[in-house]
């Protein structure tokens, strides 16, 4: 990247998840307007989970070229592809029909705690021999026994995944961020995106903490390459330690982003519930009026589908086509 956006990683510390997003449009729409060094390389949004994936998706619409968005695990996904591996992912029911045929346990109880229990080590990068460490550790007999019942469990259950190349959520997670501690994989990422973003950051699970921690060390290409996460490091989630240490790196800007408002964010009073369809659709005739196109424009409804819905029906009424539902 060039012109305003300095090569580097910048931090926006602060808990206002729409501004953030805010942010992250703000940020790619400046990029966009840049000439790249390379043409067609998108930059990456990565977001928490499919429903903020469609928020950011129609938010970003009209930089669609220019970014792709993704979650955790399809970038994990994509990490293990790029390196010759398409596993199947298995779903949760088959995670724990697998660990009660290893476990030979037949208390669903049992199996859903033991299931439970490899899924925590995996997305604590924890193997069989930690898990005999705590064993080892435990302040009683059943407490240790239990532990060395998740190592035995951990060992079949891991060599049964690799024998079939498979792998449930928290293993893909974990997977990808082993294979992105090379540096031809960093070099490779940096290739196709030059630009990194990560939503919600303090929300990361472990495995994509690592992941970043091997993007942004010194692994990193001395190219123009820019990163931007948001997140809040004074929370109560998981990843906010993380951020705390990663907010110390010298080459990190970091930027506070209060709960103001988005500068360009406009209070439009509906006067009562069930006029705010109509208020939303005279906002977007207003902006027909003044030369958008109906395809330039969107309308994000969070939370209830039954505002969505509304939308939808004020905008025929008014005969505007809508997309979406």
């Amino acid at each position: 990247m060039s012109g305003s956006l300095e090569p580097g990683v910048r931090l926006v510390l602060g808990s206002d998840r729409p501004a953030a997003l805010a942010t992250v449009v703000a940020t790619v729409a400046a990029a966009a307007a840049m000439p790249s060094g390379a043409p067609g390389a998108p930059a990456l949004l990565v977001v928490a989970d499919r429903r903020r994936l469609d928020t950011a998706q129609l938010a970003l619409i009209a930089h669609a070229d220019r970014v792709h968005v993704t979650t955790p695990h399809g970038w994990a996904r994509t990490v293990l592809e790029r390196g010759g591996r398409s596993p199947r992912v298995i779903s949760r029911g088959e995670q724990r029909t697998l660990v009660a045929r290893l476990s030979g346990e037949t208390d669903p109880r049992q199996v859903r705690d033991l299931a439970d229990a490899v899924r925590d080590m995996q997305l604590n990068l924890a193997g069989p021999e930690e898990v005999r460490t705590l064993a080892a550790a435990a302040p009683t007999d059943a407490v240790a026994g239990r532990w060395g019942q998740v190592a035995e469990v951990l060992t079949q259950y891991q060599t049964h995944m690799r024998t079939y190349d498979l792998v449930n959520g928290a293993g893909l997670l974990a997977e990808a961020a082993m294979a992105v501690r090379t540096v031809e994989a960093v070099h490779s990422h940096w290739r196709l995106h030059p630009m990194l973003i990560v939503l919600d950051a303090d929300r990361l699970a472990i495995p994509v903490q690592r992941m970043l921690t091997s993007l942004l060390g010194p692994s990193r290409p001395p190219s123009d390459t820019d990163a931007l996460l948001t997140g809040d490091p004074e929370g109560s989630a998981n990843g906010a330690a993380w951020l705390r240490l990663l907010a110390q790196r010298r080459q990190v800007t970091v930027t506070h982003q209060d709960r103001a408002p988005h500068p360009e964010a406009v209070l439009v009073p509906a006067g009562h519930p069930a006029m705010e369809a109509h208020a939303v659709i005279g906002i977007l005739m207003a902006a027909r009026e003044q030369g958008i196109a109906w395809g330039d424009m969107a309308v994000l409804c969070p939370g209830r589908r039954d505002r969505l819905r509304a939308v939808h029906r004020a905008a025929q009424q008014a005969g505007i086509a809508v997309h979406g539902a």
